[in-house]
Parts: structure tokens; sequence; C-alpha cells
């Protein structure tokens, strides 16, 4: 890097690299000052970006982007930004650089039409330098570009997480501050959705939208402790994973069926195909829902029975498969084994059949609707 001379009025030194500064005309930075002309139409843009700080004895760089291959343009320092000079080589154009200026130096576009700037940071932290890019462009400078102006701070070389940042500057201790992955300008290390832009945990509960299992709650709260959070929890108190039938509702909250609560038992021992006598049993007097249970058994059978055993002489089957659970059978006929003929007696709509699980003991329910005085027999599962 060539050093610069200092500027006049700055307590620093320029060092330029990429190009080489050229001669400051007429003894002062950009010739003769004219008075500010209103008519002037705006100048052209370009383009100047530069860090907002820099630490002190480095170095750092300056982009003049935005021109036409081979374009000269100035690179122009002040202290502060304010209402500057204007100068009849720009065209009578001004400044946003307060006086006193200082041309940093002259350099050429490449193909591309930009050009970097390398310089030296001063050796004192609490320097401030602000900078201005022009080019003269135009007759008599008539179309001259020039850049926003912009300010760089520098700071003392003090950097505890290596990001190149000082200290006094740093946004982002203990992290790069140049590393935000989804550009929503908090850096990586306090971003706590770094791939996510915009506002990511939109039920503020700590956790990313994108890796949220509770949207709407917090993830962390599961009262009964089935592993569904309490917000998203379709079975409070039950575990939402038990859905024996698939059908997405949890065994212990599906709506039972008003006849799957309130019934009443068969359970006589002698009801069971396994009990091979017969007991002059007649069910005439049963009407209404039935859950068969205990040494009865739990459900009718679906074949026909040998008769004379299960306590009576005709024995009862269904002629009909079993529901699926949760699914009512109505209408279901029932035969009688007599006589030599399995179907010798027979009821159409005899019984209807609903099968449900159970809430609270966790069992296979059957209830049966009788609906006719008929003899019943019964089978275990």
């Amino acid at each position: 890097m060539t050093p610069l001379r200092a500027l006049r009025l700055l307590p620093a030194v320029f060092v330029a690299a990429c190009s080489s500064p050229s001669s400051v005309m007429d003894g002062a930075p950009l010739g003769p000052e004219v008075a500010p002309n209103p008519a002037l139409p705006p100048p052209t843009a370009i383009t100047l970006t530069a860090p907002a700080f820099a630490m002190v004895r480095t170095s750092y760089n300056l982009d003049i982007e935005d021109m036409l291959p081979g374009e000269m343009p100035y690179l122009v320092a002040s202290a502060e930004i304010g209402e500057g000079p204007c100068h009849r080589f720009i065209g009578g154009y001004c400044l946003d650089l307060i006086r006193p200026l200082e041309v940093v130096g002259r350099y050429e576009a490449d193909d591309l039409g930009r050009t970097r700037i390398s310089l030296e940071a001063p050796p004192w932290p609490g320097t401030r330098y602000c900078f201005q890019a022009t080019v003269r462009r135009g007759l008599a400078g008539a179309a001259t570009g020039l850049s926003e102006p912009l300010c760089i701070d520098f700071c003392a070389a003090v950097d505890g997480d290596g990001d190149g940042i000082c200290d006094t500057y740093d946004v982002c201790p203990g992290g790069d501050d140049l590393s935000d992955r989804d550009g929503d300008g908090i850096c990586d290390a306090l971003d706590l959705c770094p791939t996510e832009e915009g506002e990511p945990d939109a039920d503020g509960d700590g956790v990313c939208d994108l890796d949220d299992t509770c949207p709407g709650g917090p993830d962390d709260v599961d009262t009964d402790d089935d592993g569904v959070c309490d917000t998203l929890d379709a079975c409070e108190g039950f575990d939402d994973r038990l859905d024996e039938d698939g059908d997405g509702i949890p065994d212990d909250c599906a709506i039972v069926a008003p006849e799957c609560e309130a019934y009443s038992v068969l359970d006589e021992s002698w009801r069971n195909v396994a009990t091979m006598s017969n007991g002059g049993n007649c069910d005439t007097d049963k009407i209404g829902w039935y859950r068969i249970e205990g040494p009865a058994g739990t459900h009718m059978p679906e074949t026909a029975p040998i008769v004379n055993i299960c306590g009576t002489d005709a024995t009862g089957w269904l002629n009909a498969a079993h529901p699926a659970r949760g699914v009512t059978l109505f209408g279901a006929q029932v035969c009688f084994h007599w006589s030599g003929s399995t179907c010798n007696f027979r009821h159409r709509n005899a019984v209807h059949i609903h099968w449900q699980r159970n809430r609270f003991e966790r069992a296979k329910l059957a209830v049966i609707k009788i609906v006719c005085h008929s003899n019943f027999r019964f089978v275990d599962a």
C-alpha cells in the first residue's frame, strides 16, 4: 500500500491500493468553489460502501460502484456530514461533507465499473472520518455523479469474540456480527431462530416456529404426560396416543354411546356355551340394553351351539357378524337351534349390537339391545 499525505485537519494517515491518487487541482480539493445553483438537476448516482466502524491500526476497504469502465472517481474526506462546498469542476454540484475537505485520491473504475480502495485506519480510538465519492460526467460536469456520504468510526483494537469488530461496536458479543443467515438484521448468535426471517416465534414460547411442536402454546407443558402439549391435547387427563380404532379421537375421549353407559348386566354362568347342561331357563323378561360379562362371557356366538346346553333347550346365536368397534349393528337376526335345524326359530330384528371401547376400564365393551322375548346364549371373547 502506498502512503498518502496526511489530511491537514484529520489526525490520520490514509493508505491507498488498487489505484493511484491524482494531484489536487488548483491547489484546492476539487478546484474553485462556486455558489450553489438550485436550478441544477439531481446528480447521477454512484454507490459508495464502507464499514460503519473499523479498529485502529488496521486496514479497511471502501468500494465505489455503478460507474462506467475507466471512469475516474474522486474520494473526498471530511470530519462530518453536512452542507458542503460546491465546485465548478463537478458542474457546480455541492458535496455533503463539511469544510475543510481533503481529497483522499482519484481512482479508476475497472471493466465492471467499480473500484476498491484500501486505507489504513488511524492509531487513535474515537476518530471519525466521513467520505463521499464523485465522478465528473458530461460537458463541464453537467452530469456529475455523486454518492451518498457515509462515516466510519474507529475504535480500540479490542475484539473479544474475534469477529473483526471491536468490542465497542460489537452488537453480537460472543458471535460473528456479520453472520445473519435469515437476513433479519439479528446476528445468528443472538437470533432465537437464525434460519427464520421475520417473527419466528409466534407464540412466544422460546421455540422457533419451524421447530415448534405446540403452536399457540408452550411446548413444555404437558399436564397428563402423554407427550402432547396441553394446547394441542385432544383428551385432557388421558393419553392421546391411545386410539385403537384409528379414527383420530383418543379412546378415552371418544363419544360414548348412551347405551354403553346405561345398561343391565347378564353375567350368569349358565348362559355360557361351556355350560353343558339344560336348566330350563328362558329369557322372556329381557328387553333393553344389556352387557354380557363375567361368567356369562362377552358376546353372542356367531355359529350355532348344540341344543340342551347353556341352561336351556333351544340355544340362540347371532346369525351375523358383530359390527366393528364403535359401530352399531341394527336389527340383527337371531336363530335358535332346535329339532335338527340350527335356525328352527328365528327372530328378525331381534337385537341391536353396539361395540365400543370402555372409557375408564380400557376394556372391550359389547352391549346388546334385546327387542323381543327370546332365549340368548353367550360366549367368551
